[in-house]
């Protein structure tokens, strides 16, 4: 299940028990007119939130192959040691998706040290410390990947997604917009540019960036693509 799927359906529950961190998430994938601008931000700040963790903290991806939706990479395997890299890599794999976050993280760990200037392996370890709520560990996770890998689409992505959910939207624009840059068909910053556009009431730059996403990310989960055509629809000169 990826991670869009995982924050829609949380959203979704935590609005029927009457939490109010997501109080704008319908339960059915509708977004009202956005010519009404209070119920136009609401729902922003809603699909922001749907979408922070996306593609930070879900599966790993190939690093040869590296799918429409980015995830955590994978590694060229190591031998030596009690335990393969390939063994630990693995174990990492396995105990994240199962949510065994602090074995993921010694597992991890235990490939860093094997292979110290790997910019993949701290970007890994970002995301798991992101979903284990150490928020601080993860931006120094994500500041070693870049500082290893300064051009690395993944990592400035992931630390974007970070600092927009600290409200840093500033900050985290400039990772979207030189994530970009570096890859034009790796699509998860052109979601997150077109949601801040939005907010910042730069419409023409918002349609773009939601068009360019539907159109060069592929797969896109059915909810997902519905709600950002519905956006479009919304956008459309009167």
């Amino acid at each position: 299940m990826s991670l869009i799927h995982e924050a829609l359906k949380k959203a979704e529950h935590e609005k029927s028990a009457g939490a109010e961190e997501h109080p704008f998430i319908p339960s059915h994938p509708v977004i009202p007119d956005a010519k009404s601008p209070s119920i136009r931000k609401a729902v922003l700040v809603a699909l922001l939130i749907a979408c922070l963790g996306l593609w930070a903290t879900s599966h790993f991806v190939r690093q040869a192959k590296p799918p429409a939706i980015p995830q955590p990479l994978s590694t060229p395997l190591l031998s030596g040691g009690p335990e393969g890299a390939d063994q630990l890599e693995r174990r990492a794999l396995e105990s994240f998706e199962k949510n065994r976050l602090a074995e993921s993280r010694a597992a991890w760990d235990k490939l860093i040290l094997l292979r110290p200037t790997d910019a993949t392996l701290y970007n890994n370890l970002g995301l798991v410390l992101k979903k284990m709520e150490k928020r601080e560990d993860a931006y120094q996770a994500y500041n070693q990947a870049l500082a290893l890998k300064e051009d690395y689409p993944e990592a400035l992505n992931n630390r974007g997604v970070l600092s927009l959910a600290d409200g840093n939207q500033a900050v985290a624009k400039a990772d979207f917009q030189k994530a970009v840059t570096l890859q034009k068909d790796y699509t998860p910053p052109f979601l997150h540019l077109a949601m801040i556009f939005e907010h910042e009431g730069n419409i023409p730059q918002a349609r773009l960036h939601y068009e360019t996403f539907l159109k060069q990310a592929s797969p896109v989960e059915d909810s997902l693509r519905k709600k950002v055509e519905a956006k479009l629809n919304s956008l459309k000169a009167p």
